[in-house]
């Protein structure tokens, strides 16, 4: 009895510290290089965000040539949205937690 005990706090143990690392890494991931995240500004060509952050998730084109370049990762709450204009450079910069 005294070893199911024990069992059972070492299994409630492994499964509240497996919450918390799965709960961090949902929380504080980003999908972009945390070194990275700031260095994107407007009026920078598409080729240049696509160097400091990588390939987008999704790209949504609008009917005025405008895109917006959507940066997420499975199972993570933070996103990064890229909004270019009909000119091909950057308009807007929005990072969500």
């Amino acid at each position: 009895m005294r070893y199911a005990i024990l069992a059972a706090g070492a299994i409630a143990i492994v499964l509240v510290v497996s919450f918390m690392v799965f709960a961090h890494y949902v929380m504080e991931g980003h999908p972009v290089p945390t070194t990275s995240l700031d260095q994107v500004a407007e009026g920078m060509k598409p080729h240049q965000v696509e160097r400091l952050y990588g390939k987008p998730t999704r790209i949504t084109e609008s009917a005025d040539g405008s895109e917006d370049w959507l940066y997420s990762s499975p199972y993570r709450w933070c996103m990064v949205s890229v909004e270019f204009t009909p000119t091909g450079k950057v308009a807007h910069v929005i990072h969500d937690h």
